[in-house]
């Protein structure tokens, strides 16, 4: 009797747009510490709680940016953005594409031609773009074709 071995749950993620957003944050978090932190500013800066807020918020966006991805478990299929997690049962998934970026890196511009996103198509047929997972053409296609693999052998 043979059997195969344990798959654990495939995350997909986007590196460097990871590594950009948490870059922006984190020089965001060090400038704000710099102005609470400089004396010449001591009489004419804002009360001591907002700044108590204010990092905070940059410092759990920080801790939060290793678990943004694409998460493929056994039998459910899980979003997690830098706010929200949101999760699908993996049997409602008909399919798994690419599309180009739209979101707030690139403002002013409807879709990027140098960047794509990755796409879920449910069941009941809603559309989920997913810009937590973006890339270069290249490997956001090897994304889609590893989540699709995933997906179709239903481990």
């Amino acid at each position: 009797m043979t059997t195969e071995p344990a798959v654990g749950p495939l995350m997909i993620r986007a590196p460097g747009y990871l590594a950009l957003c948490a870059g922006v944050l984190l020089t965001l978090l060090l400038v704000s510490v710099g102005a609470f932190l400089d004396p010449a500013l001591d009489g004419t800066r804002d009360p001591d709680w907002m700044f108590w807020i204010w990092a905070s918020a940059l410092t759990a966006l920080l801790v939060r940016a290793p678990f943004v991805g694409l998460l493929i478990a056994d039998d459910r299929v899980v979003r997690r953005g830098w706010l929200r997690t949101w999760t699908y049962r993996a049997a409602d998934v008909k399919s798994v594409r690419s599309r180009p970026y739209s979101g707030y890196l690139n403002r002013y511009v409807s879709e990027s031609r140098i960047f794509r996103m990755l796409k879920v198509k449910l069941a009941d047929g809603r559309v989920v773009e997913i810009p937590e997972v973006t890339g270069r053409i290249r490997t956001t296609k090897h994304r889609v074709a590893v989540a699709q693999t995933r997906l179709d052998r239903g481990l």
